[in-house]
């Protein structure tokens, strides 16, 4: 088999199909006839390098989860399919607050260190200015046909805020061939919490002789509480739902050239945050307690606020894809406009002023009233334009001895932003929104509204030398340049100014070339060995201005980068029974973007800002495993060992030199075990995972007090946890019923912690969901 095949697989060339229910995160594996007892890898196909390749033939770590195994098995969100990712983490802090974390890279800072994107569509924050780091494109998984994961940095061939990683979702296609449908109802119910009711469906239509198709699809999700409140004495506080649709249009008038338009929306809705009280340990933040991670109330989950929040997030995304197959190369043209709206309201009256003084505490007798609230309501705005032009080869050219196939494109992104922080007080006891009145004029709490835009141009390109047929070596760089604006105005109000202030307008612009080295073997045709070497990096920005700041005040962060070093394997025993596919890597991250407290030389003062620290290590194993134990029986594994640190002491926020970067557990694994089976006229397939997450740390806090190493209470070590879950699925000819469990132990295992913030000086945090059952009934047509 010549290489440069290898290179141009279309992704309609699958070959095999899936025994089980075995997700092709793990190498998959299909039975050549029923005379032969080996099992052949199947080619599974991604476009992780932006050109159709096979997934073993790709010279870095990539997982490639199946659209209807998420589906199958219950995996609708990005935190729900995490673990069945080597080296993905994702930190929930909220209902609306979601970071992931690739390979350890996790500090705490605004931006986004995970490049997301739908298809062609970039959707990302690129800077730290805005809450880019939590606020993502979280894209439900129905009607997918797989989501892509890039482990380790992407820089040269995705650009900025990649350096960690790269989750691609791949959609679906309208159908040129055929006329179907599938509608899909079900049940959901979690312990002690709430019911809600699920429908989906897609209805695929093509016309124009076949030259065209329209593709619909829309789901809608009643998403059940489990969480109550008891000073508002409401039930499942933190429910609320979920819905989206696409539609998208297909036109292929010739052989070698395709038009794809995409129209998508996602809305999402939610109650109160969805925290729950725990023990705590606010009045003792300096000493550890073996209850503080325990839930308060006797176990009861609740949740005590005065006033009930809420958060809302939309997604849109509107893209044209043009391509063009010309004879010894390929033309793409990507055009895209995407939207990330957020806004959520929550209440802060509990947040500590000082040690053992909570806000409401601290500020109503100002006002001469029992109790006040303090709400913060937030809203973060992203519409981001994009146009990408690439030209690729599809055949590979005959040099001498040597193969060359290369890739070359240009990108355009326009990003702006819209941060929006507001304050207010109101009285529990009437309800009523306080003004104070300072200086005369009657104030709110006051707030802050930060626009700001980046405008980003890039060049990319790729060459893979082919020297023989087993061995390559793939080059790839890029470089960009943005320039960024921002401008602050302060809302008048008690928290900010008398009357409102336009700040100075800030401006930052920066270069930078990122590059890829990466050889890779083919020891047969399915077994390889590759090594990786790979840069990446995050874009500065301005630092937030705002009244009564120092002469000496920051005006801008820089970039932060790092260099990837990796070697892998992947492939199958010659029987095909066992697969592989393992992952080495070391990463350099320096001058990491963290939220730092800068303290100014000529006023003494400290201020909350967006800031370099200095160095990090991240080194670990990747693994995804399977073994077909029978014909219809398969035991798969992957997990992560990664040892992420500071490599030197970060003050400014409070990290001491070889502490463990937040939120990332050293040891990660998760076991399945499926199992597939005909019964009678069904196609029966059942499965069973079990997830480990090892002691993670909570976030880093810097000092008040110069004597500290940073605050009490802060960077607490979280333990290990283990859950389990479970599904089976009947499919009939046309019908399919499909039965799953979740969290089957019930287990109360922390996703975010603060030893303070409760009512009664509890702590708060996120738990994992309660033990969920569902039902769904499907039909296809």
């Amino acid at each position: 088999m010549k290489f440069k095949k290898r290179h141009h697989l279309l992704s309609a060339s699958i070959t095999a199909a899936l025994i089980g229910a075995n997700f092709q995160s793990s190498p998959a594996f299909a039975q050549e006839d029923a005379g032969d007892e080996r099992l052949a890898l199947e080619e599974i196909i991604v476009t992780a390098t932006k050109r159709d390749m096979r997934l073993i033939d790709v010279p870095m770590a990539v997982t490639a989860l199946d659209g209807g195994d998420l589906v199958d098995r219950n995996l609708l969100q990005i935190e729900d399919f995490a673990s069945q990712v080597p080296g993905l983490n994702v930190v929930k802090d909220g209902n609306r607050a979601t970071r992931v974390v690739l390979r350890g890279l996790a500090a705490g800072g605004s931006g986004a260190t995970v490049s997301t994107l739908i298809d062609e569509t970039a959707l990302s924050y690129s800077t730290a200015t805005s809450n880019g780091g939590i606020d993502i494109a979280n894209l439900g998984s129905y009607d997918l046909n797989r989501v892509e994961v890039l482990r380790g940095p992407q820089g040269t061939i995705y650009g900025a805020a990649a350096e960690g990683g790269v989750i691609k979702y791949v959609t679906n296609a309208p159908k040129l061939d055929r006329f179907e449908g599938d509608v899909e109802i079900g049940v959901e119910t979690i312990e002690e919490g709430d019911t809600g009711f699920t429908g989906q469906g897609i209805l695929n239509v093509p016309f124009a002789d076949g030259k065209a198709a329209l593709r619909f699809t829309g789901y809608y999700k009643d998403v059940p509480g489990y969480i109550d409140n008891p000073l508002t004495g409401e039930d499942d506080a933190n429910d609320g739902e979920r819905y989206g649709g696409r539609l998208q249009l297909l036109w292929q008038p010739t052989d070698n050239f395709s038009m794809r338009l995409m129209g998508l929306m996602q809305d999402q809705s939610f109650g109160e945050a969805g925290n729950v009280d725990l023990v705590g340990a606010a009045l003792t933040p300096g000493t550890r307690d073996s209850n503080e991670f325990k839930i308060a109330h006797g176990g009861d989950l609740q949740n005590s606020v005065d006033r009930p929040g809420f958060s809302d997030n939309e997604l849109r995304v509107y893209s044209a894809v043009m391509e063009w197959n010309l004879s010894s190369f390929d033309i793409i043209s990507a055009t895209s406009y995407g939207e990330i709206n957020s806004t959520f309201e929550t209440d802060i009256s509990y947040g500590e002023v000082a040690p053992g003084v909570q806000a409401w505490a601290e500020f109503s007798p100002f006002w001469g009233i029992e109790k006040a609230s303090f709400l913060r309501i937030q809203t973060n705005d992203l519409e981001k334009f994009n146009q990408e032009v690439r030209i690729s080869s599809n055949e590979t050219i005959e040099l001498g001895s040597i193969g060359l196939d290369w890739l070359i494109g240009g990108f355009y992104s326009k990003e702006d932003v819209v941060f929006n922080q507001i304050d207010e007080a109101v009285d529990v006891t009437s309800g009523e929104v306080l003004l104070s009145n300072i200086f005369g004029f009657p104030l709110p709490a006051g707030g802050y509204f930060l626009p700001s835009d980046y405008e980003e141009y890039s060049g990319f390109g790729e060459v893979v030398f082919n020297f023989t047929d087993q061995f390559n070596i793939a080059i790839g760089g890029r470089y960009a340049s943005n320039e960024q604006w921002s401008q602050v105005t302060a809302k008048a109000g008690l928290g900010s100014e008398p009357v409102d202030t336009v700040y100075d307008e800030i401006k930052t612009d920066d270069t930078k070339f990122t590059w890829s080295f990466a050889p890779s073997y083919h020891l047969t045709d399915d077994k390889v060995l590759y090594a990786r070497i790979a840069t990446g990096y995050r874009p500065g920005g301005p630092i937030l201005q705002f009244g009564g700041t120092p002469a000496d005040f920051p005006t801008s962060y820089d970039p932060d980068s790092l260099t990837n070093y990796e070697v892998g394997t992947k492939g199958s025993t010659e029987d095909g029974r066992f697969s592989y596919d393992v992952a080495l890597f070391y990463i350099d991250w320096e001058d990491i973007q963290i939220l730092s407290q800068f303290v100014s030389e000529s006023s003494g003062l400290s201020y909350n800002i967006t800031d370099n620290a200095g160095t990090a290590v991240s080194k670990g194993l990747e693994w995804n495993l399977a073994w077909h134990i029978t014909e219809h029986l398969v035991l798969s594994d992957n997990g992560a060992y990664i040892d992420a640190t500071l490599d030197e002491a970060a003050p400014s926020m409070g990290g001491l030199k070889g502490d463990q970067l937040p939120w990332i557990p050293e040891f990660a694994n998760t076991l399945n075990l499926d199992y597939t089976t005909q019964w009678g006229a069904a196609s029966v397939s059942a499965g069973v995972s079990w997830q480990y997450t090892g002691e993670r740390h909570t976030g880093y806090g810097a000092p008040d007090d110069p004597s500290q190493d940073r605050y009490p209470g802060t960077y607490v070590e979280l333990p290990s946890e283990n859950t389990f879950s479970a599904q089976v699925v009947a499919n009939f000819e046309r019908y399919r019923v499909r039965a799953y469990v979740q969290n089957l132990t019930d287990e109360r295992m922390l996703t975010s912690y603060e030893t303070g913030g409760g009512a009664n000086f509890e702590g708060i945090g996120q738990i994992i969901q309660p033990r969920t059952f569902g039902v769904m009934v499907g039909a296809s047509f």
